[in-house]
């Protein structure tokens, strides 16, 4: 571990961890930055563990990713079974480092405060949750894209002296203040609760179609206003408007009600779509 002195929760950018061990076993971590974080990039992001909830010093921590996450939405997944967990007597952070400093979260108990008598319940529920919203059982299939929250700001989109955006079709940012506009998607399916309703509204993100929905979601990742979800099987993207926790279990979120507009044909969000997709074809 490193013994940089940027290397402590005295310098922390982060604003959120939050933990979920699946029935399987395995636990994924999710994050958030400040948004006045203004370290340059390339951001490289580690998943840190220790067996033991009093942890002091680096030394206590074991990597779970040697090669680091870069430039990624807030989100990595332990795949591996550690017993302790299930104990809730773990912990994990995350270490960020930039080519200006390192810097580490707060830790975060595998399954927060939910008291160990009850872990077994919680881990049920939310099993039983996903398996609701799975593309097999009626879920619908998309892709949740997470909009950039920090990174390196869109000079040629936004007010110098306010930060807004006021160019929503320039195709470095796509409608968003930061380069790259969105993180690279994740599969997130969604149940509609609601019939599609009828009103349109143009707003500073752009012409939305008069096509509103209304669809219970799971909580990890968690999406956010003005992120981007995207159908499977008819290609239409809605900008997600309202995130609201539908069910909890001590404390713990469990579900999520979501309500969102399509976006328009024109939208500038189908570029971004479109360049994600012929992306990750030219990884493969």
């Amino acid at each position: 571990m490193s013994s940089n002195p940027l290397h402590s929760s005295d310098n922390n950018p982060f604003t959120l961890v939050e933990t979920v061990v699946y029935q399987t076993g395995h636990t994924a971590v999710t994050w958030e930055l400040e948004s006045t974080f203004s370290d340059p990039g390339p951001y490289r992001f580690y998943l840190e563990v220790s067996p033991n909830d009093a942890a002091q010093s680096d030394e206590d921590y074991t990597r779970v990713n040697e090669e680091p996450a870069v430039d990624k939405l807030g989100i990595i997944l332990d795949d591996v079974m550690r017993r302790y967990s299930f104990d809730n007597h773990s912990v994990y952070r995350i270490a960020l480092e930039t080519d200006r400093g390192s810097y580490v979260s707060d830790p975060e108990k595998p399954n927060g405060n939910i008291p160990t008598h009850a872990l077994n319940v919680y881990r049920e529920i939310l099993r039983k949750e996903r398996l609701r919203l799975s593309p097999k059982f009626g879920g619908t299939e998309g892709t949740l894209f997470k909009r950039r929250t920090y990174g390196e700001k869109c000079v040629d989109a936004i007010d110098k002296n306010t930060g807004q955006v006021i160019d929503y079709n320039n195709d470095t940012c796509f409608g968003t203040e930061y380069i790259g506009g969105y993180f690279p998607g994740l599969d997130y399916p969604m149940l509609y609760s609601s019939p599609e309703s009828f009103s349109s509204e143009i707003t500073q993100m752009g012409t939305q179609e008069p096509h509103s929905i209304s669809a219970r979601g799971l909580v990890y990742p968690l999406p956010a206003s003005k992120d981007v979800w995207y159908e499977y099987g008819t290609g239409r993207a809605f900008y997600i408007d309202k995130v609201v926790v539908a069910s909890k279990f001590n404390a713990k979120p469990l579900s999520l009600k979501i309500e969102m507009k399509m976006a328009a044909p024109t939208d500038i969000v189908y570029d971004f779509i479109d360049w994600q997709s012929e992306y990750n074809d030219a990884q493969e």
